[in-house]
């Protein structure tokens, strides 16, 4: 689980701002699935522009809840979407379903969620 979450951030946050900081993991969690779909089918109609802006709003937030390797996944795929890489881009979102699923269940079982 360390590998996925940066349980020091998150204590940090949850310490700070409490329950209002589960809410926003919540939301966060809520929200992987349909995030995956809409770069999933970016990435079908070739959308680079689009893939990139949310793969960067999807590292830009899971850093900010401490999801570590989803934050890099997505920088992976940010950075493929850049330069219209269509192998490099197939394979970061290969990676970010399961990815997703790992990350939400590791925040669930630390209580973060």
């Amino acid at each position: 689980m360390s590998a996925l979450l940066d349980t020091a951030n998150l204590d940090t946050m949850l310490d700070l701002l409490g329950e209002d900081f589960r809410a926003i993991v919540r939301q966060y969690a809520a929200q992987l699935d349909s995030e995956l779909r809409s770069m999933e089918q970016a990435r079908q109609q070739q959308d680079w522009a689009l893939l990139r802006r949310l793969a960067h709003m999807l590292k830009g937030s899971s850093g900010n809840v401490g999801a570590a390797a989803l934050a890099g996944q997505a920088a992976l795929l940010e950075c493929a979407a850049q330069h219209a890489d269509a192998q490099a881009a197939d394979a970061a979102l290969a990676a970010l379903a399961p990815l997703v699923a790992q990350t939400r269940s590791a925040l669930l079982e630390a209580g973060y969620v």
